[in-house]
């Protein structure tokens, strides 16, 4: 357990120095330690799908970020939704978000996103979209 805290704090200090591939290499690490506790299993899988994002390579990214159990379910989201848009998956990830009883602030700024790439053309459903982020609670 003490060698996966120094892989998993040095992947850490790698992901701070944006030297995604060396994280990569520490939290691979992580992931393969026996007996390895909930917690740290997320996180390193978190930083990992975020370094995998930051070297533009959806595909793992997605990989890892599907892994997380459900107490992360709002990193699981949000990293596989950038990681859909990140691979121009468009319409994946449009069928991703619609899977979801209700949207937030960071689905609606990736509809924003997407409009350019969808080619909507109609200004009204761009606006309604910004109206509702406007609106959110979460920006109040």
């Amino acid at each position: 357990f003490k060698d996966c805290r120094a892989d998993y704090l040095l992947g850490k200090c790698y992901f701070s120095l944006k030297e995604y591939k060396n994280s990569i290499s520490c939290m691979k690490k992580v992931l393969d330690e026996d007996g390895l506790n909930k917690s740290y299993r997320n996180k390193a899988a978190i930083i990992l799908s975020r370094s995998y994002l930051s070297i533009k390579d959806a595909e793992d990214a997605i990989k890892y970020a599907k892994t997380l159990d459900d107490e992360y379910s709002k990193d699981r989201r949000e990293l596989i939704e950038e990681g859909y848009f990140s691979a121009k998956r468009i319409y994946e990830l449009l069928k991703y978000i619609e899977s979801f009883k209700g949207i937030g602030y960071f689905e609606k700024d990736m509809l924003l996103r997407c409009a350019p790439m969808l080619k909507i053309k109609d200004k009204n459903v761009i606006l309604n979209i910004i109206d509702d982020l406007l609106r959110s609670t979460y920006l109040k």
